[in-house]
C-alpha cells in the first residue's frame, strides 16, 4: 500500500531541482490533506517547515 509518482517534464524549460521542489511540495500537500481531509485545498500547506521559516522570517528580516 503506497503511492508511486513519476514526474515528466521538459528539461529545456525546467531544472531537475525545480521539479524536485515541486514534487516535495506536492508531498507536503498530500500529507496535509490526509491529516486534515475536511480542510479546503487552498488552506493546506505547500511549503516544508524550513521553507516556511525562510519565507516568513529570513526573507522578511526588515529591521533595517
Amino acid at each position: 500500500g503506497g503511492l508511486v509518482l513519476e514526474w515528466e517534464y521538459n528539461r529545456d524549460l525546467f531544472e531537475a531541482r525545480s521539479i524536485g521542489r515541486m514534487a516535495e511540495h506536492f508531498g507536503v500537500l498530500l500529507s496535509a490533506a490526509l491529516a486534515s481531509p475536511r480542510t479546503p485545498v487552498e488552506s493546506l500547506a505547500l511549503l516544508t517547515g524550513a521553507e516556511r521559516e525562510q519565507v516568513l522570517h529570513q526573507w522578511n528580516a526588515t529591521e533595517r
